[in-house]
């Protein structure tokens, strides 16, 4: 059963600040809530990590109707270093994951 969290976009509102693409008056913002896609924003930090900033409503529906009972909680604030197990069911898997998107971050 989908909960009703996945119903609304759940962010980390203490980076709501520093952030204007999490003003829910943006039309970016607007097109991430109402995306049918998965869509998560990630802030990439030193080192580089990458923090979870936001999820969409599809983000959350997608995976809890693949059994990933995961709540937003569990994800937002976080890195992907720190959730990556939730979703790799090895470390080998997790490593591939995040090199994706180390990959991403250094070739731009």
């Amino acid at each position: 059963m989908v909960s009703s969290e996945a119903d609304t976009v759940v962010k980390d509102t203490a980076l709501d600040k520093a952030d204007p693409y999490l003003n829910p008056q943006s039309p970016l913002w607007l097109a991430f809530q109402t995306a049918n896609d998965m869509m998560a924003l990630v802030r990439v930090e030193p080192g580089p990590e990458f923090r979870i900033v936001a999820l969409n409503p599809a983000f959350l529906r997608i995976i809890q109707a693949d059994g990933f009972e995961i709540p937003a909680k569990n994800l937002v604030g976080h890195t992907l270093t720190e959730v990556v197990h939730y979703f790799a069911s090895e470390t080998y898997e997790a490593g591939q994951w995040l090199q994706r998107y180390r990959t991403v971050v250094e070739q731009g």
